[in-house]
């Protein structure tokens, strides 16, 4: 637990797109990431029928750090999700090839009229791509992204 505590710390801190991620660390920051996520969710929704009873500075100060944390979240996984492309020999820039594929993808059902599945699909794609990600093996040793990462919690292998 310890580890893992470290690991989502580590991840959530480290904004940048250089390095690699190991398929450990990714999963335990995307597992991380969905319990910040839903915790912050269901502390906005509790706050929305007692907004009438709380001072309006106070909702908007809670809203407001909703969002901050989400958009900061949601970098933080893009991050993760690119330096776990990088641990898989792989450029970063495929993440916004996935990214414009799920997009063009719900434009076009979008404008053939299928409004139900014009926003599913593109997050099937993306779910499907980072299952993907996540069962795909690193590569050991050194790579062009840089030296093999150890997950905290692990020892290193002699």
């Amino acid at each position: 637990m310890r580890s893992f505590l470290k690991n989502f710390e580590k991840q959530f801190l480290n904004i940048k797109f250089k390095g690699r991620t190991t398929r450990k660390e990714f999963l335990f920051f995307m597992l991380g990431s969905l319990q910040v996520i839903l915790f912050l969710f269901l502390l906005f929704l509790m706050q929305i029928p007692i907004s009438n009873i709380l001072p309006g500075m106070l909702f908007k100060i809670a809203s407001f750090i909703y969002i901050a944390v989400s958009l900061w979240l949601a970098l933080a996984l893009i991050c993760a999700f690119i330096r776990r492309l990088h641990d898989m020999n792989i450029s970063g820039w495929y993440y916004f090839l996935l990214l414009m594929v799920s997009m063009i993808a719900g434009f076009f059902l979008e404008m053939s009229n299928l409004h139900q599945i014009a926003i599913i699909v593109p997050c099937v794609i993306a779910v499907l791509v980072t299952i993907l990600v996540l069962a795909y093996p690193s590569n050991k040793g050194a790579n062009n992204f840089g030296e093999t990462v150890l997950y905290i919690g692990d020892k290193e292998e002699k």
